[in-house]
């Protein structure tokens, strides 16, 4: 048999399983060997598609497409979460009279619709009493610090270039003080249901991996390099690597996005997000050294 993983180079678990031997040395430890294969998914939210056309076994995006993918009807389990990831927020003009999230109102916000920043912005609006039908909603890619500079668009959510310590911009709010932000792992149903302990296998070595990339900063760097991926989690906190088992906690904050979302209208019905938890306990030990 095989077992296939969709990788991009944002999610670091997943990027980083597929540059080393970390898995392939956990399945032969417990007794398996059997084929491992990578496809590379591009842009990384269609993941939860790849599930659904079974393509692949296991895949990880941010919180947004999981939810998506459970209103459509895709078979996924949630597997796993990163800790929070504090990569970026609403970036708006240093210039600009926007002091807080309600005088968005009316304004152009860039987001990778789709991928976690629809989560985030959701959420944001709703807690200021917002709607997306408040907001102009827009998606222009790497071209947001662009359109921000010269005007063409009020906000995007993600990072600064160099940081707040430039003249240009600022963050009006960080992802985290709205939604933890984690990088989110699941499993397509049939997989998950017939292969417990390779899935196991599978998660516990996505946690190694995220810990591998939080002590080797230069390493994950150079991989991001070779992949032509971005930088920005090689600016993280190194702390802010490693994976938990999906805990009530978190599952009530992806409950409190969906019902947002299908507020909304980004989602075509109401969801129960617990009945996507997977069904057994995962366990993450120590990482290795590799």
């Amino acid at each position: 048999m095989a077992i296939r993983l969709g990788w991009f180079t944002n999610n670091v678990g997943l990027h980083i399983l597929s540059k080393t031997d970390i898995l392939q040395n956990n399945l032969k430890a417990a007794g398996y060997n059997p084929l491992v294969e990578w496809l590379n998914v591009d842009p990384g939210n269609l993941s939860t598609d790849f599930i659904g056309a079974n393509l692949i076994d296991v895949g990880g995006t941010g919180s947004t497409p999981p939810i998506a993918a459970q209103a459509r009807g895709i078979p996924l389990y949630y597997v796993a979460h990163s800790v929070p990831r504090d990569l970026g927020g609403i970036v708006v003009r240093k210039t600009d009279n926007i002091g807080r999230i309600a005088d968005l109102k009316g304004k152009k916000i860039s987001i990778a619709i789709g991928a976690w920043p629809t989560h985030v912005l959701a959420v944001a609006l709703d807690q200021a009493g917002l709607t997306f039908d408040d907001v102009l909603v827009l998606n222009v890619g790497r071209k947001a610090v662009k359109a921000l500079e010269h005007g063409g668009i009020d906000a995007y959510i993600g990072s600064i270039p160099g940081g707040e310590t430039g003249d240009k911009f600022r963050y009006l709010i960080k992802n985290t003080e709205i939604t933890s932000n984690p990088s989110v792992y699941f499993a397509r149903r049939e997989f998950a249901d017939r292969h417990p302990e390779l899935l196991r296998i599978v998660a516990q070595s996505l946690h190694e991996a995220e810990i591998w990339a939080g002590e080797n900063p230069d390493k994950h760097a150079e991989f991001l390099k070779q992949d032509g991926g971005g930088q920005a989690a090689v600016h993280l906190d190194r702390g802010a690597f490693g994976l938990k088992p999906i805990s009530p906690q978190f599952l009530a904050e992806q409950q409190k996005g969906a019902d947002i979302l299908h507020r909304f209208g980004f989602i075509p019905r109401k969801i129960n997000v617990a009945e996507a938890a997977l069904p057994y306990a995962l366990e993450f030990k120590q990482a290795v050294q590799v």
